[in-house]
């Protein structure tokens, strides 16, 4: 009469695991379930733990398979699976790359009843009706009614945000708004990382009204100290996560005819890297844009007269980037800049004349003086210093453009 918890089910699986026995062991759990377990409640509870179990050990597949079995096919008789361990599966679905099948857990979740105190499962799910039309999900499929007794505001909250990152980042597009409008209607907020993905996802989708809008709530957001609490740059996933939001909105918003905001998030990405790089230079430039984003910003800005007066601040962001590019790559290379007849002799007589040539005389594309190289196009021959290219022949045509684009700058 004695009924596991989760956490004996977790040491359980996680030996078997270690020694290959997995399924070895759910066969046997599952038959003693079946054979010896004859209370309603206790078989439920028991289904329970091990569905959490199986969700701890990153057993996602085994674990959705087990649910189909309860849920669907109904092996195990008259049980539905309780609210914390639906939460718990579709954690791990999120987490693992399920994004669909996280969110017909949640939708599953949403129309199931809350927990009674005596263990039984309400019934009224199956009258729950749904016509697609996303309603459902805002209206009513939340999950904050059904988990106030299992789990804390800070925790829901934490559910919503993973299953939206996993829903943008799947291209699942209609399905993440309509669990973000659920998140909202309860009262509930998406944490910082949720939003970036909810931003860059609808930009792709081409919504680009709904990214502006979450786009404008999330630079809203500062810590108790009135700093930027959203700007979240401590590992690489966060910093590429940011850099993509900003890439993908300001070209969105120029294709979209929406240069003016796409400005706007202009202004906002070069306050932010500034900010940065007066503590760590090589932290700012991780969050260098595109020069492909730059560019293509320029040129909308030339078509409309109103906005050709940004021009020059894209310009100069497209030099910083440059000459920003080159101090990092002496920082860490930790050699002493060369001296040549083209820049100056001090990093100080340097920065103040940093630009490249256009000689008169061609070198025939030999090696010039000081590490200097001659490339003839057309009619000019364009001087480069040969430490600006990577030993990659086969991407050295596009290394010289990038050369020139920064001379044409």
């Amino acid at each position: 009469g004695i009924v596991p918890r989760d956490g004996t089910y977790h040491h359980f699986l996680k030996i078997c695991y270690a020694h290959g026995r997995v399924d070895e062991a759910l066969t046997l759990i599952l038959k003693t379930i079946k054979s010896d377990i004859q209370s309603l409640k206790k078989r439920k509870e028991t289904l329970d733990a091990l569905i959490i179990a199986m969700s701890n050990e990153k057993l996602v597949d085994k674990a959705l398979d087990l649910y189909e079995s309860v849920h669907t096919r109904q092996e195990f008789g008259a049980v539905k699976v309780g609210p914390e361990a639906l939460v718990s599966l579709c954690v791990s679905c999120c987490k693992d790359g399920y994004p669909l099948e996280a969110y017909t857990l949640f939708k599953d979740l949403g129309r199931s009843e809350p927990s009674t105190n005596d263990g039984e499962v309400g019934r009224g799910g199956d009258d729950a009706e749904d016509d697609g039309s996303g309603e459902a999900a805002s209206g009513g499929l939340g999950l904050g009614g059904r988990l106030s007794s299992v789990s804390s505001a800070t925790e829901v909250e934490e559910v919503y945000s993973l299953l939206v990152q996993a829903l943008g980042n799947g291209g699942q597009y209609k399905e993440m708004v309509e669990v973000s409008r659920a998140c909202e209607a309860e009262g509930y907020s998406l944490d910082n990382t949720a939003r970036i993905v909810f931003v860059t996802a609808c930009c792709n989708a081409q919504m680009l009204h709904q990214a502006r809008d979450s786009f404008l709530e999330l630079i809203q957001r500062q810590d108790g100290d009135g700093k930027k609490d959203w700007v979240e740059v401590e590992t690489e996933s966060d910093r590429m996560r940011l850099k993509s939001m900003f890439d993908t909105l300001i070209v969105s918003c120029c294709r979209g005819n929406m240069t003016d905001f796409g400005l706007d998030a202009f202004d906002v990405w070069r306050s932010v890297t500034w900010e940065l790089e007066k503590d760590d230079s090589s932290l700012g430039m991780s969050l260098r844009l595109s020069t492909v984003t730059l560019a293509f910003l320029e040129s909308c800005c030339r078509k409309e007269e109103k906005l050709e007066w940004r021009i020059f601040d894209v310009c100069a962001e497209m030099r910083r980037q440059q000459y920003n590019k080159k101090l990092v790559k002496k920082e860490l290379s930790g050699r002493a800049p060369k001296i040549s007849h083209h820049f100056g002799e001090t990093e100080e007589e340097d920065a103040g004349d940093f630009s490249l040539d256009i000689s008169g005389a061609a070198n025939e594309g030999g090696e010039g003086a000081a590490g200097l190289d001659y490339v003839e196009m057309g009619d000019h021959t364009y001087e480069y210093e040969t430490e600006d290219f990577e030993e990659d022949e086969e991407d050295w045509e596009g290394q010289f453009q990038d050369v020139i684009d920064d001379y044409e700058t």
